[in-house]
């Protein structure tokens, strides 16, 4: 095991932490007979949509994430035996031509260009589904947790009546439930670190 990639396991695990005690408090949340009356509420009233403790609980999954991702690029310039810069990250595209752009950028500063291909072979626009891909929902949550928190809301399941915790819209899904989202998503990003372990 590559110990460059050390860091990016670390994250990756602590996603994995995280998720697991997530699952708990949206149990607890959704199982309690005082939080029905919040549920009620929170539909009624949406600026009460977001419970913080829950929101600030996925910004820390996905910040870890993303953070094993940019450790690897981190990793493969200091390997080259180049002086990181803040800027230097995983970068995440919709297509070549902002591969190209944003690989010129400084964003892949001192990552030697053999390994260019592997980080293109992650990026959204070769996947299947570009707009649910790992990278672009990933980057879109990250960016939605930095500026005004990500957005979910209780869900009635039709088939039930039972209540559960969505995403409002991720990729092209409305009412996406958190806990499968957030699993995609730390499966997919344990797959791109475990791709750069012949790099070491």
């Amino acid at each position: 095991m590559t110990r460059a990639l050390e860091p990016s396991r670390a994250r990756l695990e602590r996603a994995r932490e995280n998720i697991a005690a997530l699952a708990q408090e949206m149990a607890t949340l959704t199982a309690n007979s005082e939080a029905a009356f919040d549920i009620g509420t929170q539909l009624r009233y949406p600026e009460l949509r977001r419970p913080r403790k829950i929101c600030i609980s996925i910004g820390e999954i996905i910040y870890n994430l993303r953070a094993a991702l940019d450790h690897l690029v981190w990793a493969l310039a200091i390997r080259n035996g180049q002086r990181v810069t803040s800027r230097v990250g995983f970068p995440i595209c919709d297509s070549i031509e902002q591969f190209k752009l944003v690989s010129q950028s400084g964003i892949l500063k001192g990552v030697p260009r053999k390994f260019y291909p592997i980080i293109a072979s992650a990026q959204p626009y070769l996947a299947p589904d570009p707009g649910n891909s790992v990278l672009r929902v990933l980057e879109d949550l990250a960016v939605a947790d930095a500026h005004d928190g990500v957005a979910i809301s209780f869900t009635r399941d039709p088939d039930s009546d039972a209540y559960f915790l969505a995403f409002d819209r991720v990729g092209g899904y409305d009412n996406a439930p958190i806990l499968p989202v957030l699993e995609y998503l730390c499966k997919g990003a344990h797959g791109i670190v475990e791709a750069f372990e012949k790099c070491f």
